[in-house]
């Protein structure tokens, strides 16, 4: 099977909220406001009260209780407000499909968004495009593993579905990976390209064309991610460091927990711990 027969396969794609399309449309409106948005998702009742408890969540720190979607907005901004409504109406869309771990692959997933979020600030790129390409850069395998259920399992047998690996094994296998994957649903669903790119990017950002600075910083999110998600101990996680990677971005590498209270080459310290980093954002995806 091609990518683009894949794609042209709608029982076999994740079928969005209205809602979250106008959403993704609203990306490219330099114009849209605050209230525009906030009338958007008062729309769902479901994805209001997510958004609400996502801003009073440990994740965001709020000082007092935010009780409207309004409210919300204020204090998120337009843009994380958006990207987590997105988020939450994809993972409701990806439903379970052979050989999924799914509890396990949105633990990641959310993972690697809150450190791209993290690593973001000291690679001086924009913290919330690293959000959403790092929640959004797996979601491909949803769309493998529904219409290639045997043959993804083959695949498995041999490589994790979060090994750093994967995409290139995949490639092997059949001629594309889940990232371009990924990016092709991206442009689907009309994301900007920036976010498509990145997505199709993310497992070897040294040889994106043009280059994609914000999947270089996802791809040391997903490494960190996924160290934390499968258990590597610090000396199994120290010798897989994508160096280069982090050398494109400007990244000493001072930023691991390994070296807390270090302060890197931009003046951070340390990052914190991934609970802290991912503290309610399971939110997003709700009880499964």
């Amino acid at each position: 099977m091609q990518l683009r027969e894949l794609l042209a396969q709608p029982q076999h794609l994740p079928a969005i909220p209205a809602l979250v399309q106008s959403l993704i449309d609203s990306f490219g409106r330099e114009d849209v406001s605050l209230t525009a948005i906030g009338r958007l998702i008062t729309t769902d009742p479901g994805l209001s009260a997510r958004l609400l408890r996502l801003a009073n969540s440990a994740y965001f720190r709020s000082t007092r209780a935010i009780g409207s979607v309004d409210d919300a907005l204020k204090f998120l901004g337009v843009k994380m407000a958006r990207n987590l409504v997105i988020g939450s109406g994809l993972a409701a869309a990806c439903k379970p499909v052979p050989g999924m771990a799914i509890e396990q692959f949105w633990r990641y997933s959310l993972a690697t968004a809150g450190v791209a979020r993290w690593l973001a600030r000291p690679a001086r790129q924009d913290g919330e495009l690293g959000f959403m390409v790092g929640l959004l850069h797996g979601i491909g395998q949803f769309v493998m593993r529904s219409a290639m259920p045997q043959d993804m399992l083959r695949v498995d047998r041999g490589v994790h579905a979060l090994a750093a690996r994967r995409a290139v094994v995949e490639r092997e296998a059949f001629g594309f990976d889940h990232a371009e994957v990924g990016a092709g649903l991206a442009r689907l669903w009309r994301f900007p390209e920036p976010i498509a790119h990145g997505v199709g990017s993310v497992p070897a950002p040294l040889a994106a064309r043009p280059a994609s600075p914000v999947a270089a910083v996802v791809h040391l999110a997903a490494w960190r991610a996924r160290a934390e998600v499968l258990g590597e101990d610090l000396q199994e996680r120290l010798a897989s460091q994508p160096r280069a990677v982090a050398a494109a971005v400007a990244m000493d590498g001072r930023w691991l927990p390994a070296l807390a209270g270090v302060a890197n080459a931009s003046g951070e310290t340390a990052m914190p711990d991934i609970a802290e980093l991912t503290a309610g954002l399971d939110e997003i995806i709700g009880p499964r």
